[in-house]
């Protein structure tokens, strides 16, 4: 069985083939009765979360980030699935300028490697330098587009 794209790792842990049942019945059930469902799936949701929390640690931690590999970005990428359009425009908005950013440093950081090569090496040419940093096959590649301009 496949799990629907906008469940969360933690409603993995906390809800089983049950609840889901449960709650995918709730739409063809009496109003006054999906009532009581409602709570009472809500109940056995608490009650896995409190269980979850006493078991060891190993258990939620499988849903956790190591403090070293999570980034604000990666948060981002992960709430823009669940939020509506018009915030995953402005979270696409926020993820372009980061990447326009990132892109930005290793701008200046070949710039300062170019310079301080240049100074090194004052008959170096740029496009010599350009093709230093790049693979055999990558140098191929932009030698035929530059015999190409």
């Amino acid at each position: 069985m496949s799990e629907q794209s906008n469940t969360t790792s933690f409603d993995n842990l906390i809800q089983n083939n049950q609840l889901r049942i449960l709650k995918a019945a709730l739409p063809y059930i009496q109003l006054s009765e999906q009532r009581l469902l409602s709570v009472y799936v809500k109940i056995l949701e608490l009650k896995n979360t409190m269980e979850l929390f006493n078991k060891d640690e190993g258990t939620l931690s499988a849903c956790s980030l190591q403090k070293e590999n999570a980034s604000i970005l990666d948060l981002l990428q992960d709430i823009r699935k669940y939020c509506p359009p018009d915030k995953q425009d402005a979270i696409d908005q926020i993820l372009n300028f980061a990447n326009m950013y990132q892109m930005y440093q290793t701008y200046q950081t070949l710039s300062k490697d170019f310079e301080r090569e240049k100074k090194e090496n004052p008959d170096l040419d740029t496009m010599e330098q350009i093709k230093s940093m790049m693979s055999p096959e990558q140098q191929s590649i932009f030698e035929t587009y530059l015999s190409g301009m």
